[in-house]
């Protein structure tokens, strides 16, 4: 069996060789789309292609000397290729999140934030945007018919979407990495959370919604404590009308900082305050409850149901807004040693190993 992965240049995808490798060494070849010198992919490249060699039908005909193709998000550079694919490539899409938002009529950010985003901004990154022009939209929806199964991050999400676009190819169980090694190093992973410091959202993009966290701050004497507020990547015009709002102690990350430096970071921190109304931060938030962390969540937010379903011990924005008084509580060593094993659970190297193997015999049958 020949497996062919094609991904943009994207960290995500750093993950595929620890699943993909144990169950079928030697049988995967990964084509990254990208134009330059990708500098985020650790992958072994089998081909380079530019936005401009993925529209030569040439390229699509090669897509044939592979049994399954896995696109990693569906991201437009992707459609050529797809619209010029024959018919009976098996492709499977592996969803990141921002690959399908665009296909939800979902509220990104709250009041507040909108209104200092000019009230008409979109989340978007670099990828996405094209994908707001109805054309390119239209295109992705019918493309739908070439892709054999989508696996979307969390299930709730396909949920949503199906309900809206019946044509969305049929779901199956599948999402990136395992605790140790790709989201928590071979020697972090006894690490435990060590200072009482507060995280405030992953990113600078307004869907962190950080001014509605500012006013619940505001309201609580947290002056013993830092509040770190991770903006190095994202929308830098955003970052820029957020840091004049911080406090003076207050600690925005404005520079990338490395895994392990980050991991250190976030284990100074007790408390999480995550104010996203989609799934975002997730490998963040999964990494903070195996240390301990005590997580707050949106509940309009599908993976705090998602979290739930798996029994972790997860709070409510929405409650929080209308009463702190509980708010510097932390968990208990009992609930925090149940969130560590609930995320152990599913995100074991073992078990993304059999999700894989999963994966690939039912696209293969």
């Amino acid at each position: 069996m020949k497996l062919l992965h094609l991904t943009t240049d994207n960290r995500f995808v750093n993950s595929i060789p620890s699943a993909f490798e144990s169950v079928a060494k030697g049988k995967n070849t990964y084509w990254v789309v990208h134009d330059g010198k990708p500098e985020i992919v650790k992958i072994p490249i089998g081909k380079l292609l530019s936005t401009v060699d993925v529209e030569n039908p040439d390229i699509a005909i090669e897509l044939n000397d592979y049994d399954i193709v896995f696109l990693h998000s569906f991201a437009p550079e992707f459609y050529p290729l797809i619209e010029n694919a024959d018919q009976n490539i098996k492709f499977v899409w592996l969803g990141w999140g921002f690959d399908y938002y665009d296909l939800l009529p979902w509220r990104l950010t709250l009041p507040k934030t909108t209104s200092i985003t000019g009230g008409a901004w979109r989340y978007k990154l670099r990828e996405l945007k094209k994908r707001f022009i109805t054309k390119t939209l239209h295109k992705k929806i019918n493309l739908f018919s070439k892709i054999k199964y989508f696996c979307p991050v969390l299930p709730q999400e396909y949920e949503m979407l199906v309900d809206i676009y019946p044509s969305l190819p049929p779901y199956f169980e599948w999402n990136y990495g395992a605790i140790n090694p790709d989201l928590i190093p071979p020697d972090q992973m006894d690490m435990r959370i060590d200072g009482n410091n507060i995280l405030m959202g992953n990113s600078a993009t307004p869907s962190n919604n950080h001014i509605e966290s500012l006013d619940i701050l505001s309201d609580l004497d947290w002056e013993d404590r830092d509040v770190i507020v991770p903006l190095s990547y994202g929308d830098k015009r955003y970052k820029n009308k957020i840091l004049p709002l911080l406090d003076e102690e207050m600690n925005p990350i404005v520079d990338f900082l490395q895994r392990d430096n980050y991991i250190e970071i976030m284990r100074s921190c007790s408390i999480a305050l995550m104010n996203h109304t989609r799934q975002q931060a997730f490998g963040s938030i999964v990494i903070m409850l195996h240390m301990g962390a005590k997580i707050y969540l949106r509940e309009e937010n599908p993976l705090y149901h998602r979290l739930k379903e798996w029994g972790v011990t997860v709070f409510s924005i929405e409650k929080l807004e209308h009463d702190r008084s509980d708010f510097f509580i932390p968990i208990s060593s009992a609930q925090a040693d149940k969130n560590r094993q609930a995320v152990a659970n599913y995100y074991s190297l073992n078990n993304y190993c059999k999700r894989t193997k999963a994966l690939i015999e039912k696209v293969a049958s």
